[in-house]
């Protein structure tokens, strides 16, 4: 059983099933798709994805001929090495009602992985009834923008596939200092014309982003400066203003167990949009501590 490092998509594209391949294809310029063989046969593939402070498993998939035989904890392995030289943490994320959950935290707790927390799944279904309360949100909604405005001055919100690439130079340079953690440009599938960005004097002060996965439209990142001089809503209101404009028949939202500030934001701001789903997300975390230096 050998692990290797695959950059030429088309070595294994038909060894797995499409959308296997299309993670594969998606990730491969980013160095970070591990094949393992055996027997000189594509047996598991493994997809990861680069974060500023962590490497996140993307796809993790095992041929049903080569399952049971180590195939998954080797690439879970593979990955663990490549997070350390980054001195990164890994993450996992784990589907609870997945036929595969159970295989998955097993394969991570034999690399000691640690159970880190689970998300909330907010569902927002685009129907007539929903189109019809964002429209009396926004313009409730008016008098706080007009407060905001006058105390903190003129703002604009355009979205990441309209902004310059100066805008994104700056937001990324604020990243990890006036915003939190969250890095958006590493998120994979960003979804541009859906994510926006609050700006002010020319500076960015909030955003909001947007990632697709599969068919799902996945709304999970939402960061404003730490100075309190700031607010995301403007970035919000013009993604459900974008919604209602678009196709889009179904958003989820996803929140942190433990991002209790998040969660109020949603629960008591934008209750009539999102529905809790199922507690359905569980992630699986490596942090920095359990990895030894060689």
């Amino acid at each position: 059983m050998t692990v290797k490092t695959i950059d030429k998509y088309y070595e294994i594209m038909f060894y797995f099933p499409p959308e296997a391949r299309h993670f594969a294809e998606k990730e491969a310029a980013h160095d970070g798709v591990f094949c393992v063989y055996i027997n000189g046969t594509p047996a598991g593939l493994l997809c990861i994805n680069h974060r500023l402070w962590n490497s996140e498993i993307v796809y993790l998939y095992v041929n049903e001929e080569f399952r049971k035989q180590g195939v998954g904890k080797a690439l879970l392995s593979k990955a663990l090495t490549v997070a350390k030289d980054r001195n990164a943490s890994l993450y996992l994320r784990i589907l609870q009602n997945s036929d595969y959950a159970d295989i998955f935290k097993k394969m991570a707790e034999d690399i000691n992985m640690k159970p880190s927390h689970e998300g909330v799944l907010l569902r927002l279904d685009m129907n007539e009834q929903f189109i019809k309360e964002w429209r009396e949100f926004c313009e409730k909604s008016k008098p706080l923008l007009e407060k905001m405005e006058k105390r903190y001055g003129k703002q604009e919100v355009v979205s990441f596939a309209g902004a310059g690439k100066d805008v994104l130079i700056k937001l990324r340079k604020k990243i990890g200092n006036e915003f939190t953690h969250h890095d958006p440009f590493c998120v994979p599938d960003l979804d541009r014309d859906f994510s926006f960005i609050v700006m002010r004097d020319g500076e960015p002060v909030a955003f909001n982003a947007i990632r697709t996965i599969g068919d799902k439209m996945i709304y999970e990142i939402s960061s404003a400066q730490k100075d309190g001089k700031s607010s995301v809503i403007p970035a919000v209101l013009a993604f459900g203003n974008k919604l209602c404009q678009s196709d889009v028949k179904c958003v989820f939202c996803l929140v942190n167990d433990g991002n209790k500030l998040g969660m109020n934001h949603v629960v008591n701001r934008y209750s009539f949009a999102f529905k809790e789903s199922n507690r359905q997300i569980t992630y699986i975390k490596d942090f920095r501590s359990t990895i030894k230096s060689p």
